[in-house]
């Protein structure tokens, strides 16, 4: 496995990637909207940073962020996961990272609860809409807002991924 920074000559094969997680119950990205080439190259001329990891020629993961804020990674396996996370955290050290993602057991999720010597710390951000009538008390979480202490982070992820 390989990760790299992403140019343009990955943006298609981005695309195809991040428009493939779309409805995917097991994905933290299944409730994006559709992107485009010209979407990601807006991002990229507002300073967004892109990360792909390759298994050999095929993309198995992207990265997207803005120094401290994480618009999302994703990846077919755990190890291209936290390889990708790695790179956001060495980019943005002594900084608190930001994360704002469902509340819903996905892979991204589970991955993120289970790197051994480091929990992010999960704060409700918002909830469902309720029903008229409905008792406040049942209303359900929906968004978590995640933060990273980002030099812990990659401390961890240096145990947990040998390069």
């Amino acid at each position: 496995m390989h990760i790299k920074r992403g140019t343009t000559d990955d943006l298609e094969a981005v695309v195809n990637y991040w428009n493939s997680l779309i409805g995917n119950p097991q994905s933290a990205w299944q409730f994006s909207p559709p992107v485009t080439i010209a979407d990601i190259e807006e991002r990229l001329d507002h300073n967004f940073a892109l990360w792909i990891a390759l298994e050999g020629k095929e993309l198995i993961g992207i990265g997207i962020w803005r120094t401290n804020q994480l618009t999302g990674v994703s990846a077919k396996n755990k190890k291209a996961f936290y390889r990708l996370f790695k790179e956001w955290a060495t980019e943005n050290p002594h900084t608190v990272g930001v994360l704002e993602m469902p509340a819903l057991e996905t892979d991204e999720l589970t991955w993120l609860q289970i790197v051994e010597g480091y929990k992010p710390q999960f704060i409700p951000h918002g909830y469902k809409a309720l029903q008229p009538g409905e008792d406040v008390a049942n209303r359900k979480l929906w968004t978590w807002r995640v933060l990273f202490d980002l030099d812990a982070l990659k401390l961890a992820f240096d145990r947990v991924v040998r390069d």
